[in-house]
């Protein structure tokens, strides 16, 4: 089982991070922290992260925002060898975010981030592109009935064939690896679900025929 991070502790050390070209940093943690840790995080935010922030209606929904975005700035900021309040950012493809940087450093430093419910996911790595995705498994799912719009057959085929109480679980496993991919590519959910398939144990997605690819 993976071990959540505390935001806190991501939040405060200061101690410098390195990651090596072909290699991905996969960070779990928490999005639950003391007023304190909230403060902390908010202080690192950009004014338009902050007025993002306060456009939250719900307190839980505000914060969990602020310590997703503080920790990632924190992380980012450890690789980076800069303040977190020094980072700045460009919007690619499908408003994705990437890091602008110095263009005298050896590597560019790419990264995702996803959240549901209380925790979040933030992949760093060193040159391509990233895409990851996190769910939270809802009970209350029809995994059948929403399979059937979004997955292909051989996909819907083995959702609908493992016991019932395993059926949640495979149905976010397709999910979630579909949606890294085309987050990764830059598209999300702008490129249709049922256009891509996951085969084999690599997860490997397909194009069904008669679709574009999406943008490389």
């Amino acid at each position: 089982m993976a071990t959540i991070c505390d935001p806190w502790t991501l939040v405060e050390s200061g101690e410098p991070l390195e990651v090596e070209p072909e290699t991905i940093h996969v960070w779990l943690f928490g999005l639950q922290g003391s007023p304190e840790c909230v403060r902390s995080c908010c202080a690192r935010l950009s004014r338009e992260e902050a007025a993002r922030a306060g456009r939250f209606l719900a307190p839980t929904d505000r914060d969990r925002y602020i310590l997703a975005h503080g920790v990632l700035r924190s992380l980012l900021a450890r690789y980076e060898r800069v303040d977190p309040r020094e980072l700045r950012f460009g919007s690619g493809p499908a408003n994705k975010p990437f890091l602008l940087r110095d263009s005298q450093r050896r590597f560019r430093l790419s990264f995702n981030l996803a959240h549901s419910g209380d925790r979040a996911l933030l992949a760093i790595g060193a040159g391509p592109e990233l895409g990851v995705d996190l769910e939270h498994v809802r009970q209350e799912i029809d995994a059948l009935a929403i399979g059937k719009r979004f997955f292909f057959g051989a996909e819907f085929d083995h959702i609908a064939s493992v016991p019932a109480d395993e059926r949640l679980d495979w149905f976010f496993r397709y999910w979630v690896a579909k949606e890294a991919v085309l987050k990764g590519q830059g598209v999300g959910l702008a490129f249709p679900f049922a256009a891509v398939a996951c085969r084999g144990s690599a997860w490997r997605l397909c194009l069904k025929s008669g679709r574009s690819p999406p943008p490389s």
